[in-house]
């Protein structure tokens, strides 16, 4: 299938002392249904909306949600620990810090 429209809403940018360095851009699209297909990164399938809060979630992707389901634009700068243990996270376009534990 084609993507039709593809809507910007944020990125994450993760850092560490280690080698765990990462930026993400995030967009949301609306597809029509298909059977997910087997991947190296294991089972995939359809959830729905109201059922992400009941799986198991990194800290930082349940904010990342909360932003996209009330469709404000973000961007995440987050560190990590040498044991990659989330300590800091801001959302840069508020200012506002979302964890703090320095």
């Amino acid at each position: 299938f084609d993507i039709e429209t593809l809507e910007f809403k944020g990125m994450i940018i993760e850092n560490s002392k280690v080698k765990y360095n990462w930026v993400h851009f995030v967009y949301l699209s609306e597809v029509p249904y298909f059977d997910p297909k087997e991947t190296d990164e294991g089972y995939l399938e359809w959830i729905y909306k109201d059922d992400i809060g009941s799986l198991p979630t990194p800290e930082i992707d349940k904010a990342v949600y909360k932003y996209v389901v009330n469709n404000q634009k973000f961007i995440f700068n987050d560190e990590y620990d040498d044991e990659l243990n989330l300590v800091y996270a801001k959302e840069e376009l508020s200012g506002k810090v979302i964890i703090n534990r320095k």
